[in-house]
This record gives C-alpha cells, structure tokens and sequence, in this order.
C-alpha cells in the first residue's frame, strides 16, 4: 500500500510538472526543434559529464576520510549505482543504495556512510547558492518565484550547517545528551542509536580542518561549473547564445527542483524547471522544452547504463537492489 501511494504521488508530481512545462507549448514545433538541432553540442556534454562524476567520486573519498582512506575509483561502481537507481527508483532511493553497497563492500556503517551523503547534498547546495549570487550579479534581481525558492534553499542550509557545527564543536556533550535523553528507552534502541550518534560524528569530524572544508568547497565549485556548461551546451544545441548568467540560474533552479523526491530520472520536474527559469526571460517554451529534453536524455543514457552495466558486472539486478532498500529496517541499519 505504501508503494502503491508512493507511485501515485510521483505520477501526480510528475503529471502536474509536465501540464506546467507543456501548457500552450507548440508541439509540432518542439518536435522540429528536437529533429533539427545542432548536435555537435553533444560530444562536449559528454566530456563535462564525465569530469563532473569525476570530481565526485574525487569528493566523496575526501568526506569519507574518517571512515577510510578510499581511491576514488573505488568509490565509482556505488556511486554510479546510485546515480541509475536514482533514475530508476522512485524518492531518490539510490542515495540508499550507494551507502547501503558501499557499505557492505568495505564493512563500513551505513550510518557514517550516509552521513557523507548528506554533507554532499549540503556542500552541493551551498555551491548552487553561490553560483545563484553570481546570477544575480550578472543579471540583476530574479523573479520573485526564485528568489523565495533560494531563500527557502538558504534557510534550510543555515540550520543544517548550524546542527552540524554543533555537532563537530561539541561531540561529547551530544553524546551525553542523547544518553540523558533516552534512559526512558528500551536499551536495545539507545545502543543503537548511540551507535549511529557515534558515526556520525566520526564521518564529521573530517569539518575540524579548515584546509579540507576548502577543498570540498571547491571541488563542488568545480562539479557544478561542469553541470553549469553542460546547460550552457543544451541551449546552443537549439540556437540560443545566453548570458552566462542566464544558464547560471538555469542551473540553479533545476539543481533545486531535482534535489527533492521525485520521479525517476526527474522526468517532468526537469522540463518545469527549464521552462521556469527561461520563458521569463523571452525564451521560447518549445526552447526552453527541447533543451531540457537533450539535458534530459544526454545525462541518462550514459550514466544508467554505466551503472546498470557495473551492478550486472557484480551479478546483481536492480530487482535484487530494490528487494535489499526494501528489506532494511531503516537506512541507518547497520550491515
């Protein structure tokens, strides 16, 4: 039954982004606009995608330092598992699936891998709020509609980064209050969750040094750069030359909707998200459409079936996947 709802509620999202991104689109033009563009565009795409999974992977051994010294060509089957289960899963469940095999791979905590991926997710929404500055630098205030939706963005980060810090300055009091908290507990269920308290703060502790704070930031700088090329690539494909601010807050406004639950690939909430943040800058919807299509189709390919190709490679399915995220208690659970 939870499922069942689950899957109805992507259908319904997924329903109402593409009723906002079609409504009043010319159709037969948009299909002129996809037979006819000019895919030159797409041999660069490909080579921005690839570094962008790169830095990634590059950034992802950073964070988990704590837990491990890892190459980050270790890292890259889970990683590019995640990525196609996200593509294929409903809510982003390849988030799970990448700590869930990482996990098991090096004997790690699911508990501490997770918490990397958080820390990746709010390193990746401080870049896009700085990359949303610079928009606003080039191109002057925003719609209202976008600036509320970074002021919510800004707002969510500043109360992860203020509980994280509390956490890293203070490792021992959280420790203590969550004892003092939970003596009413059944036993079993304070261990655990002293357990998981306790990796966290060891996948933590990698923010005590100011050099490797910067260098994450900078890493997700560069990641983004790649994502914000990669947009600039989509609209020239259909004769658009924008400002650079203009796929700076292309980039921004997909980067936030694709960041919540939604339909498998982003179908739907992608296109919204194109036509969004283009048509009130005199954009043509059929363009806007077209450009997040080949966005769209030129990311998915690749980046499912590398990570389809490499879960097979481990003689696994993605039904054997979605049956291990399915049989976990929780995602903290522990391997």
């Amino acid at each position: 039954m939870k499922r069942l709802l689950s899957y109805a509620l992507a259908l319904a999202s997924a329903a109402a982004a593409l009723t906002y991104a079609l409504w009043g689109a010319d159709l037969a033009r948009l299909g002129r606009l996809l037979s006819g563009g000019n895919y030159w565009v797409v041999p660069p795409f490909l080579a921005a995608l690839l570094l962008t999974l790169a830095i990634n992977a590059v950034r992802w051994a950073v964070i988990l330092r704590p837990l491990g010294r890892f190459r980050s060509r270790e890292l890259v089957p889970a990683m590019m598992i995640g990525f196609a289960a996200n593509n294929i899963f409903l809510a982003r469940l390849g988030e799970f699936a990448r700590a869930l095999l990482l996990a098991r791979q090096f004997r790690q905590p699911v508990s501490g891998v997770l918490v990397t991926l958080v820390l990746e997710r709010m390193l990746d929404v401080a870049a896009i709020l700085l990359y949303y500055g610079l928009a606003v630098l080039l191109l002057g205030p925003p719609p209202a509609s976008i600036w509320l939706a970074t002021q919510v963005a800004g707002i969510a980060l500043g109360a992860g980064v203020l509980a994280i810090a509390l956490l890293v300055a203070w490792p021992g009091s959280a420790l203590a209050l969550w004892e003092r908290a939970t003596r009413w507990l059944p036993a079993t269920l304070a261990r655990r969750g002293g357990s998981i308290l306790r990796h966290t703060l060891t996948a933590l502790s990698i923010l005590r040094s100011s050099g490797s704070v910067a260098s994450l930031l900078l890493l997700s700088l560069l990641r983004w750069a790649c994502v914000v090329g990669m947009v600039q690539l989509s609209l020239l494909a259909y004769g658009i030359h924008p400002p650079a601010g203009l796929a700076l807050l292309v980039f921004v406004v997909s980067s936030l909707a694709v960041s919540l639950p939604g339909t498998p690939g982003f179908v739907g909430t992608l296109q919204a998200a194109f036509v969004f943040a283009l048509v009130p800058f005199g954009i043509d919807r059929e363009i806007a459409l077209a450009s997040s299509v080949l966005y769209l189709v030129v990311s998915w390919l690749p980046v499912t079936g590398c990570g389809v190709l490499l879960l097979l490679l481990r003689g696994l399915h993605m039904a054997d996947l979605r049956r291990d995220l399915d049989g976990s208690r929780t995602p903290a659970a522990e391997p």
